[in-house]
Parts: structure tokens; sequence; C-alpha cells
């Protein structure tokens, strides 16, 4: 065992199958933007940073140094793998919520228009382990912003179905949808009589005729601009979406919208997003997509990532995280096509699963939790 001249940095071979947890607080001391060997290598001399105070120490009786939790653990392999850095997004729940947490990083909690009890708390808590949290939802990034005011340093805000995302006030990506697409897909929806909303990078758009659902649209898009023609309005947009007040979202799809699909030769990604939304953006955007990019622009792996949902547009959240997770009350169908169930919105599935989390300082294994099949 040797000892740097540095404070907290010491220099130790690493047992096979060890993991070690890093100090996100003594990181930033040190003006470090990178966590460092997030998986050492087995059997080498490693630098590896630990907590400053209290030092790390050693034991002398039992020939072995002992670090304080949860900052590093060489305990015996018990088949949990530390949730290093990890993304839990939460996609809000459109219909009825106000307040992102679930179906957002982003499902939604279907109570009040506010945030779970103790909300604030659990995401500062999971980013004192080194967990981050995103907020994942089909509103737009403004909206969210408006939502999570306090927490704007400490979330990922992925917004419009995976369209764009924002990070401390800085755009990770932003997919922009050519106007050509948007202006033909605007014509379609007046066709079928249905309301069509452009979601542009900066405010949504609609016709004037439909400014009679104003009180819904503000639910979702704070900013909205009413317009004589929708295909006259000049902004940049990374999502289309078709207000179905009928609540029949799943048959206007099957009827018109679905065509749009790239699967079924469309030029667009088209997704059902609660009875009353249908979602389009630029092919191959969708939320599962946008949390594997956060994923790839931060290092972290598939394997390291929660995500929670409880409909049609969180699908593919839910099959590229290791861990994704169909709320108790969401769509039914989706349960042969996600790993893990979390209880309902009614009793704050979301933050259950993220306060067990906490409990096992960010080690979990698929047994800990409920199979969705």
């Amino acid at each position: 065992m040797r000892r740097n001249t540095e404070e907290g940095v010491l220099f130790c071979k690493i047992p096979v199958n060890r993991w070690f947890r890093v100090d996100p607080v003594f990181l930033r001391r040190y003006n470090k933007n990178e966590y460092e060997n997030l998986e050492v290598n087995a059997g080498k001399w490693t630098r590896i940073i630990v907590e400053v105070e209290p030092p790390a120490r050693w034991i002398r009786k039992q020939k072995q140094l002992r670090f304080p939790q949860p900052f590093a653990s060489f305990a015996e392999p018990c088949g949990k793998a530390p949730l290093q850095r990890c993304i839990f997004p939460q996609n809000r729940a459109e219909e009825g919520a106000a307040l992102c947490a679930q179906n957002a990083a982003f499902a939604a909690f279907r109570q009040a228009r506010r945030l779970p009890p103790k909300f604030t708390e659990t995401i500062r808590a999971l980013a004192g382990q080194g967990i981050l949290f995103a907020a994942a939802s089909g509103r737009p990034l403004y909206t969210l912003e408006t939502m999570f005011p306090d927490l704007l340093e400490e979330i990922i805000l992925i917004g419009d179905n995976g369209g764009a995302a924002r990070w401390k006030g800085k755009d990770l990506f932003v997919s922009e949808m050519p106007a050509e697409g948007w202006r033909q897909l605007a014509r379609s929806t007046k066709q079928a009589g249905d309301v069509g909303l452009l979601c542009g990078l900066q405010a949504a758009y609609a016709e004037k005729q439909d400014e009679k659902y104003d009180k819904v649209f503000k639910n979702f898009y704070t900013r909205v601009e009413y317009v004589d023609d929708l295909t006259a309005v000049e902004a940049a947009a990374d999502k289309f979406t078709v207000y179905l007040p009928n609540h029949d979202s799943q048959k206007a799809f099957d009827r018109i919208y679905g065509a749009f699909h790239t699967g079924n030769g469309g030029a667009f990604s088209v997704a059902v997003a609660g009875r009353n939304w249908v979602d389009v953006m630029n092919p191959g955007v969708h939320k599962g997509a946008a949390l594997a990019k956060v994923g790839a622009l931060l290092g972290i792996p598939a394997d390291s990532m929660m995500a929670f949902g409880d409909t049609y547009n969180d699908a593919e959240m839910l099959t590229t995280a290791k861990y994704g997770f169909l709320m108790e009350n969401g769509s039914g169908p989706l349960r042969a096509q996600v790993p893990f169930l979390a209880p309902s919105h009614r009793e704050y599935g979301v933050m259950q699963v993220l306060k067990q989390v906490l409990r096992q300082n960010g080690e979990v294994s698929p047994e800990d939790f409920v199979k969705a099949h």
C-alpha cells in the first residue's frame, strides 16, 4: 500500500471484482470535472480518490485499509452492481399531471399539481451519491425549466420526447425538424379535422381557431402563440403534436398518423403520448434514443441507468435502461416489453424506488425489484 503526498489520494492494488465509489464533494473541491476510475483495473496499482475527512485509516490489527462508506467499498462481491453516476429519467404523466417527476427524467404523479413530498431532497441525495437525475418528457425544455426552478443545476432536462436536451443551462443536443416536413403534417392534421401544434424551440404555435383549448395547451406549453395559418410560421421546431380532445389518440394513430412513422414507410418518428396526443419527431427521435445519447455524452452505460414511464411514448426509454420501470397503473400492453414494475403514481411509486436506491447506497440488482412479467 502506498500513499501519495496529495491529501486524499491513495495507490493500492485492487482485488478482482471489487468496486469503489467516489466522493463528489472531494472532486469538486479539487476542481475535477470527471469521476476517475469508475471501474478499476483488478490487480494493478490504481489511483483512487477517497473521502478527506475523516481520512481512510489503516487498521493494523486486520492489516487492511478501511474506507468510510459510501465513498469506497471492498466487500466481498454479493451480486449487486453500483449505479455509478446513474441517470434516472422520469417521464411526466401527460394527462392530469403538472409537475414533473414521472411521465419526466425526466412518469408522473397524478395527484396534486406539485412535486411529491421531499422530491428536491431526494434528487440532491442522489447527486450526493454521484447519481444524476433526468426529467424526460413530451413537454418542451422551457416548460420543464419552470417545473424544476430549484433543481436546474442538478437535473438533466430531456424535452419534446427526446427532441432536445439541456443540462445546467446548456443544450446537449437539438433535433430540428425540416420545415417542409412539419408543414406537411400541419396540412394533414387540418384536413383530418384535428388540432395541430407546432412545438418550436422557444414557443408552441397553434391556429387561432383552436384557442378554445388554450387552458389544455398551457398545461404542457407555457408559451403558446396563436396564428392565422400554422403553415406560415417561421420558427425552428423539434416536434409537431396533434391534440385529440375526444381521447382517441390511438384510433387517430391507427387511422391517419401512423402512416407517417418510419416503421410504416413514413419519414418521422410517431408516438401515442397518452389518450389525447400523438407526437411526431424526426426519424429515430424518442426518449430512449435521447437517453442513450445523454449517456454517451456523459460516459454513462445503459447498465447504470434507471427509467420510469407509464405510456407508449416511454417504451423505448424503458427498454434502453437496464432498470426500466413501468408504473403499476401504466399502459397494460407495455408490461410484456419492460423488465420491472414500480408502484402506481398514486402511491408515489417513483419516489419509493429512488429511496430504495438511496438506502442501498446505489448498489442494486434485478432481484431487488418487482418483475413486470
